[in-house]
């Protein structure tokens, strides 16, 4: 096919909160040298972004920190450089907890943006559940999100979107008002 292709790079890391260990050992064996290397690396690279979802471990990570460190994360942030995607408190679990458990552990996160750093995600992150549920686009609509990358799909879907118009689609979820929880 002659066609453009456009591709995204989008610099990340996933950290599960809870999987083969527990959310202190991951947090002390990688995730802590994994947000202080990226931190030093924007510092030192100007032209470098970095995109974050998993709240919980950032907020781990936040409060050991020192002013210096803070200010310079703030800065980050400022500039578009550190760049907070999803904003839930975990990538939710998709096949168990409710539409309303779901709704809570998105505020958690959400709100520690907003009262930290004054941001809000505006795309939603769920690259790791297995599965997606109808809820998930629920409380993206919900919290006024304008998009989702998402990974766990069947690899039919995969190749249909790929042989058709590319990987956009329209996800349609349980009705839901903007107005209720």
């Amino acid at each position: 096919h002659d066609r453009n292709l456009t591709v995204h790079l989008v610099p990340h890391s996933h950290n599960d909160a809870g999987w083969l260990k527990s959310f202190e050992e991951y947090y002390q064996e990688t995730t802590k040298h994994i947000l202080t290397n990226v931190m030093n690396l924007l510092e030192r690279e100007p032209n470098k972004v970095f995109n974050w979802a998993d709240i919980a471990f950032f907020h781990r990570w936040w409060i050991d920190q020192t002013p210096e460190m803070k200010n310079l994360v703030r800065n980050l942030v400022k500039k578009n450089r550190f760049v907070f995607i999803g904003g839930g408190w975990v990538m939710s679990d998709e096949a168990l907890p409710s539409y309303k458990e779901n709704m809570l552990q998105m505020r958690l996160g959400l709100d520690f943006l907003q009262d930290t750093f004054g941001v809000r995600p505006n795309i939603g992150w769920q690259i790791d559940p297995f599965g997606s549920s109808a809820a998930t686009v629920a409380v993206l609509y919900k919290l006024g999100f304008d998009g989702f990358v998402g990974n766990r799909m069947s690899q039919n879907f995969k190749d249909k979107m790929a042989s058709e118009d590319g990987f956009n689609f329209y996800w349609q979820g349980h009705q839901v008002s903007k107005n209720k929880d």
